[in-house]
């Protein structure tokens, strides 16, 4: 079979099957067509988009998993959830089954750094910034303290938010970039170390201690981020401000320029730059 063996080829075939990419059979099995730059531009694009749509989705996921998880494990009786699941398998099982086959099945994954990379600012920025302004306001102090309570106050509310169950965090990144291995691991740092870089187990879905226990691992695992994300909130606040408002700037001037022509009666009003004139009608000419 070629130059490649068959472990090889059936690694390039599932890549066939489970991407948008075109592939063309050859010796060596199914490889992938050489893009030009246009087609490359398009299927980046692309990704960035299925990211986007994809991130979105796990935040609300993230956010309904952790309603569900609190009022399954905190609110809700045994009686009650007899009622609402009288299958027994657990509101937030059913709710991860939903997103699994009806959701993510359907937008697919992200095959590129650069589309992993918007699922990941979809999926985090959008509540970070929002928790940012929040304890921003509520925390006003200067100095080292204050900054460090804005900044893990911050990043436990987005990470408590926003994570899926099942996901790895910011440790298990690091392990993986470096290769840590932890495992085998002897000493209580390396022992916690491996706590926090292994997902919590969904291949048989998820219930509410999944979820509140992947949202507590991944806040302690996401602590790292929590300072960078207070320096960064400035930039990131300003930045969506200038956005806002370059928006309204332009839905104002398309509004208040230019001119228009709207019919009433027999006669007709020209509109243009704020001033209104009624053209006489034919009887009174």
């Amino acid at each position: 079979m070629g130059t490649k063996n068959l472990d090889d080829a059936y690694l390039e075939y599932y890549k066939y099957k489970n991407s948008d990419r075109e592939y063309v059979l050859t010796v060596n099995g199914y490889e992938p067509l050489e893009r030009n730059f246009i087609e490359n531009v398009a299927f980046y694009s692309k990704d960035i988009g299925k990211g986007v749509v994809r991130g979105s989705a796990k935040l609300s996921e993230g956010i309904l998993s952790l309603l569900t998880a609190a009022s399954e494990k905190f609110i809700l009786g045994p009686e009650a959830m007899k009622k609402l699941d009288p299958e027994g398998d657990g509101l937030v099982k059913d709710l991860g089954e939903f997103y699994k086959n009806n959701v993510y099945s359907k937008i697919g994954e992200t095959e590129t750094l650069a589309g992993g990379f918007a699922e990941g600012l979809s999926q985090f920025l959008v509540p970070g910034v929002g928790y940012y302004k929040l304890f921003n306001g509520l925390i006003k102090a200067r100095g080292v303290l204050p900054f460090i309570t804005r900044a893990l106050s911050a990043e436990a509310a987005t990470v408590g938010t926003a994570q899926v169950a099942g996901e790895g965090n910011f440790v298990s990144f690091l392990a993986d970039a470096f290769q840590i291995e932890t495992k085998d691991a002897e000493t209580l740092t390396s022992r916690y170390l491996e706590y926090l870089r292994t997902p919590e187990d969904v291949s048989e879905g998820v219930d509410a201690d999944k979820v509140l226990a992947e949202k507590w691992k991944a806040i302690q695992g996401d602590i790292a981020l929590g300072p960078v994300g207070e320096a960064m909130g400035p930039l990131l606040t300003k930045f969506f401000s200038t956005v806002k408002n370059m928006k309204k700037d332009t839905i104002k001037q398309i509004t208040t320029t230019g001119g228009a022509t709207v019919a009433v009666g027999s006669g007709a009003k020209v509109i243009e730059n704020e001033n209104v004139e009624q053209e006489p009608n034919e009887e009174n000419k």
